[in-house]
């Protein structure tokens, strides 16, 4: 008798179980049932806690402080998930030791919860529920995509075998209640995930995450590292991982002592369009804004994510004034805002911008600008007899962040730094705060007020001052073990 080769025993596996006859459903019963055993069979299935730790990177693609480069941000994260209770909860701290970003939530079994440790506030979110918490996370984990598939079995479906560092995998498909449609690479001698994929919203684009160094906790594997790449490119990179299994806190399903309730927010659900003074609106909705300055002849605008037609269409509806947009401020290199400038493009703007930031317009746009179709800020630039002054200033977001003064009404508009969409009470505060203060105020600017892209609020100079003075340092908080790591 010739004995097979394991690649070989593979390819018997896998055709055995496609083609054996079996009806349908049963050869996806099959590969799951190998999968749960693999994973620890019912030392996985009767866990009455699980509680994920990592540490990483992120790949900062599109928001980084150049667009030359990548940054990379570390994080550590924790997520604890009660099965026996249905509640979940997740902290992450990324950053540096200079600046910090504490992010925490949590769903009790009947509420979701978001944390803010510098405002020391909770709030109520009813888009957290159990089904769909902190999905970011579970898609790295291939022993929580084992849970999902085990009990999404109905909607599971296999796919074409396919090749997939150099050895024939199983290829499983399932869609699991609050997930979208994901697609399972199985190694068919260990029956460990080596891949998953789910669709990007582009059509024939993926997401993909890769599993590796797998380990043992009371008989549960895991992988260790994951790689996650979004239309090729690189999107974060787990470093360690580790796992308790039946160890459950309630103190991750609590608020911190002391912590009251966060202030009211303004409703930006719909489109609004406000009148800030005269010739000067202030239009959008969500998290994206743009202000619009009656030039005489035409508006000049800054702001701008997408939907940028929209809010001017908006705009020019409720002021009953139809004149042509000429000139947009391109506030800075990022992503979102660069989404409404095709749109831009479209109604014929020339682009007032940086040097630096010239090629990733182009790129956005996807049309041959001309050099014509730029003006260009070397620090400061005045433009409309000094109507219109844009500032240009390095901060730890970007290093070049234009911020446009209107000096007949003392109004600045910003794009990621100074905002809020609380409706009273000063902004968090920073340290780059103060390097736009001490900007505006080194090339003399008496701004009133400011506008911002994320948010419909005006806020004042006051303002300003106030969220510098209350700015404090940001630390891990006390009990967080993931910030020992």
């Amino acid at each position: 008798m010739q004995l097979l080769k394991p690649g070989q025993l593979a390819l018997a596996y896998f055709l055995t179980i496609s083609t054996s006859g079996v009806y349908a459903g049963e050869s996806e019963d099959k590969l799951i049932d190998k999968i749960v055993a693999a994973y620890g069979g019912d030392k996985l299935l009767s866990a009455k806690s699980l509680n994920f730790k990592e540490q990483g990177k992120n790949f900062l693609r599109g928001q980084s402080t150049s667009p030359e480069k990548t940054d990379i941000l570390g994080y550590s994260a924790s997520l604890n998930i009660d099965y026996e209770n249905k509640r979940k909860s997740f902290r992450q701290a990324s950053g540096s030791n200079a600046l910090i970003f504490l992010k925490e939530q949590f769903f009790d079994g009947e509420k979701g919860y978001q944390i803010d440790h510098i405002d020391k506030s909770v709030s109520i979110d009813a888009s957290v529920k159990y089904d769909n918490f902190a999905n970011f996370f579970s898609y790295k984990v291939d022993t929580i995509l084992v849970q999902m598939i085990n009990q999404a079995r109905d909607s599971a479906a296999l796919k074409e075998q396919v090749l997939y560092r150099g050895k024939v995998h199983h290829k499983i498909s399932f869609k699991s209640k609050g997930y979208p449609e994901l697609t399972l690479f199985i190694d068919p001698t260990s029956g460990l995930i080596s891949q998953m994929t789910r669709a990007y919203n582009q059509t024939g684009k993926l997401r993909v995450y890769e599993f590796s160094n797998y380990k043992q906790q009371d008989a549960v594997y895991y992988a260790s590292n994951t790689y996650y790449t979004s239309q090729g490119l690189p999107v974060s990179m787990t470093t360690s991982r580790s796992l308790v299994i039946n160890n459950q806190s309630d103190a991750v399903y609590q608020t911190p002592k002391g912590y009251g309730a966060s202030k009211d927010e303004i409703d930006s659900a719909k489109m609004n369009v406000k009148k800030l003074a005269d010739g000067v609106y202030h239009a959008g909705q969500g998290w994206g804004f743009s202000i619009f300055v009656d030039m005489g002849e035409y508006f000049v605008a800054s702001g701008s994510y997408h939907q940028l037609t929209q809010r001017f269409t908006a705009m020019k509806a409720y002021s009953g004034i139809d004149k042509p947009l000429k000139y947009q401020v391109v506030t800075h290199h990022h992503q979102d805002h660069q989404r409404g400038l095709k749109e831009a493009a479209k109604l014929g703007v020339k682009f007032i911008t940086v040097q630096q930031h010239v090629a990733k317009i182009r790129e956005q746009t996807q049309q041959a600008l001309g050099d014509d179709r730029f003006l260009l800020v070397d620090g400061l630039g005045s433009f409309f007899e000094n109507r219109l002054q844009v500032i240009d200033v390095e901060t730890s977001h970007s290093q070049h962040n234009l911020i446009s003064y209107f000096r007949e009404t003392k109004i600045a508009f910003s794009a990621d730094h100074f905002y809020s969409r609380q409706k009273s009470g000063a902004p968090k505060g920073d340290p780059d705060l103060k390097r736009i203060r001490d900007k505006l105020a080194a090339h003399h600017l008496d701004v009133d007020h400011f506008a911002a892209a994320h948010s419909p609020r005006l806020l004042s100079a006051d303002d300003l001052q106030q969220a510098i003075l209350q700015m404090q340092p940001v630390s891990c908080p006390l009990g967080w073990d993931i910030c020992s790591q």
